[in-house]
């Protein structure tokens, strides 16, 4: 009797920590996101995974390995003053056509901007900051002081920040096995790369 209730805790503990390294089991995106929602953020993932690693086999130490390297390049970078561009904008206007423009609309919005150089007003993203994105932020920020910070940068800040990338980039701040973060740091990144790659009319 002993011995299956050893089985049926080391099988609850196991699956636990699967459940926090996938998006559709995760408590905190089920409890924000629906299916079709939590399929296209998946994809978001999916996309930005392949972008930063360069192993064809993936598992999730690979994959958090890849999280690791490319927040360190993106950080040495970043005190250098360069931008990490490693998905050009049409690749990305791809992955948006293969998600739910709903799910889009939950992330992110367009505004506009006056360029000082042009007579022309560009079209520039933004965070929605009233989607269900800035709510698992702020349900996040529960379980992390980093994006408890990060969140009230994000509903305070005036259109795209890139100290608010920066900020992020503080790994040691945070654990980057938590699929939730990574989840973060993804979203974070295309949003900044398609902010500084945009130059459309709005």
């Amino acid at each position: 009797m002993k011995k299956i209730k050893l089985i049926a805790i080391v099988f609850l503990i196991g699956f636990s920590a699967n459940a926090q390294g996938k998006l559709h089991l995760n408590s905190t995106i089920k409890s924000v996101f629906n299916e079709a929602e939590i399929r296209d953020l998946e994809l978001v993932m999916d996309f930005f995974k392949e972008r930063i690693c360069s192993s064809k086999v993936l598992d999730e130490k690979n994959e958090i390995d890849c999280y690791k390297n490319f927040i360190k390049r993106a950080l040495y970078l970043a005190k250098k003053g360069d931008e990490i561009t490693i998905v050009p904008l049409f690749k990305q206007k791809e992955l948006y056509s293969k998600i739910n423009q709903t799910t889009f609309d939950e992330i992110w919005e367009f505004g506009y901007l006056w360029n000082p150089n042009s007579p022309d007003t560009l079209k520039v993203i933004d965070f929605n900051t009233k989607g269900k994105y800035s709510e698992y932020l702020k349900n996040l920020g529960e379980d992390s002081r980093l994006i408890e910070r990060y969140y009230e940068s994000f509903i305070n800040a005036i259109g795209i920040s890139p100290s608010l990338w920066a900020f992020l980039l503080e790994q040691k701040y945070y654990n980057i096995e938590d699929i939730r973060l990574r989840l973060v740091i993804a979203i974070s990144y295309l949003t900044i790369n398609d902010y500084g790659q945009r130059n459309e009319k709005y």
